[in-house]
């Protein structure tokens, strides 16, 4: 037939598809009829309203030893690459980690041992209160 009746509850307007918002139909509404070879756009833009989290973690004990960083306004399948900071104290086990944003959590974890070439030095003086200093091995 020329004509046809629309099954409009067959026709998607929700946010179906992972990491991508329904943004409308064209024609705006749905009609209750369409002729043979007419077309029923059904819109959708990729999401950029996500986000990771970048986390410092001590490798010994699996704490986290300084502040995670959040980055916001990030778009579905970007493909992020982060490099570890130098956090005072300790030694990155990795230095690179590559992710592709999705609609899950999203997490890049950098893992740190402690440094152990440091040096304290300990003075005991009679009398007095007890005074130490620290420092670094040459390396």
């Amino acid at each position: 037939p020329n004509v046809m009746t629309v099954n409009k509850t067959k026709i998607n307007i929700t946010d179906k598809y992972d990491g991508y918002h329904f943004t409308g139909t064209e024609p705006a509404e749905l009609p209750n009829t369409v002729n043979s070879g007419d077309i029923i756009k059904v819109n959708y833009t990729i999401r950029k309203d996500l986000s990771y989290v970048v986390k410092y973690i001590n490798q010994e004990n699996g704490k986290e030893i300084t502040d995670s960083k959040l980055v916001e306004n990030q778009e579905y399948m970007a493909e992020i690459t982060e490099n570890a900071i130098d956090i005072f104290g300790y030694n990155k086990v990795n230095l690179e980690e590559k992710i592709t944003i999705g609609t899950n959590e999203n997490v890049i974890n950098f893992y740190y041992t402690p440094r152990t070439d440091f040096r304290y030095i300990v003075k005991y003086i009679e009398g007095e209160e007890v005074q130490s200093s620290f420092g670094l091995l040459s390396v």
